[in-house]
């Protein structure tokens, strides 16, 4: 990828403008560039962590994971009860 004066962009000065990028970035702050190698990312203000570019897929699946691993929990929870529950009466 080039510059304006023609010279050539490495890997981490494509990464760098592709989280510049207001387009990469929705309302919500969810991040997605497939030109940006990095599956996790700063968030635009960094002091709020990190957050997962949803246009690598292995930060789309860890996105995924860390909403399916508290409900699969719960789940989990809720049916160990209920099981419990109706062996004891």
């Amino acid at each position: 990828m080039p510059f304006r004066d023609g010279s050539m962009m490495n890997r981490d000065e494509i990464n760098k403008a592709e989280w510049e990028n207001q387009e990469n970035w929705t309302s919500p702050g969810f991040y997605f560039s497939k030109k940006d190698t990095r599956w996790i990312v700063p968030k635009r203000n960094p002091v709020l962590g990190w957050t997962f570019n949803l246009g690598q897929k292995k930060g789309a699946w860890a996105m995924l994971l860390s909403f399916l691993t508290p409900v699969i929990i719960l789940v989990g929870v809720i049916l160990f009860a209920a099981i419990k529950l109706v062996h004891s009466q």
